[in-house]
């Protein structure tokens, strides 16, 4: 099995740090271009971008294609899709990159691979809304990670590119139950080649790989699915409900729901508590 793993993606605050790494992205485009071309090492062809809601598994799955993929490029912490398509000299035939605010990006990256004969693969990632906006992070530690506005401004985006034949969706609740049948769908739609089985991916975690915002590595577990439900979050929920009401409904588009029922429990909980 042959992973590339770069080094901290990740630019120092220093300013010294942000100019060398400023002049190094510009010195590198011819190579870059070059490697795009596919004319460098094994030949890159693809760029596997995954992006979409926060909190929704995206750093997960990039830890199982890095510990479970052969001939594989990636990087420890969230690395910009369209630095890695403009700037990295690409060493392995896959390229694979994470961050979810990605998705504003998606339509500039297409167009950057457009003159190459490489070619972007997006992977979009979905959680169950309550989830999303009542979970924690660990660099964030007492406050909820994910603003409804933040929320919101994915889910224009992701409604937008969801179709495009160059996209798949996942679930994080099917990423964590049914890791073998997501892992199938990620081989068909990025042609990469697994050697072992996403459920082994905490198992041989690289040197260096950001793990913070999967608070911590262990073996697939189902009980952060239900999570969102417990009472510390219930004014939380309340709260959302409030000021975006139409979260009913995206939980309908999504599939979580079938109505409006499961409000009912929510509804007047704030006036309750003011009483």
């Amino acid at each position: 099995m042959s992973i590339f793993y770069e080094g901290p993606a990740t630019p120092s605050q220093n300013p010294v740090h942000r100019l060398i790494k400023k002049f190094t992205n510009i010195a590198n485009i011819p190579l870059a271009n070059l490697s795009n071309r596919g004319l460098f090492f094994e030949g890159f062809k693809t760029h596997v971008v995954m992006c979409g809601f926060p909190r929704s598994g995206t750093t997960l799955c990039q830890l199982m294609i890095q510990t479970c993929a052969e001939n594989v490029q990636a990087f420890p912490k969230e690395e910009r899709a369209l630095r890695v398509t403009k700037y990295v000299i690409k060493r392995e035939p896959t390229v694979v990159s994470k961050r979810p605010n990605d998705i504003f990006d998606i339509d500039q990256i297409r167009d950057c691979y457009a003159r190459f004969p490489a070619t972007p693969r997006f992977v979009l990632f979905t959680r169950d809304p309550r989830a999303v906006l009542t979970s924690m992070h660990e660099n964030l530690p007492g406050e909820y990670y994910v603003s409804v506005e933040r929320w919101k401004s994915i889910w224009t985006e992701w409604t937008r590119q969801a179709q495009q034949e160059d996209v798949l969706t996942i679930k994080y609740e099917d990423l964590v139950q049914h890791a073998d049948h997501v892992q199938q769908q990620i081989a068909s739609h990025t042609q990469l080649k697994f050697t072992q089985p996403f459920t082994s991916f905490h198992q041989n975690v690289p040197a260096g790989f950001d793990k913070a915002a999967l608070n911590g590595v262990r073996p697939l577990e189902t009980k952060s699915i239900e999570r969102w439900r417990g009472t510390q979050h219930q004014t939380r929920i309340a709260e959302i409900l409030e000021t975006f009401p139409e979260l009913t409904d995206r939980l309908i588009d999504l599939g979580y729901e079938s109505d409006d029922a499961w409000a009912n429990e929510y509804r007047g909980k704030l006036q309750d508590k003011a009483a």
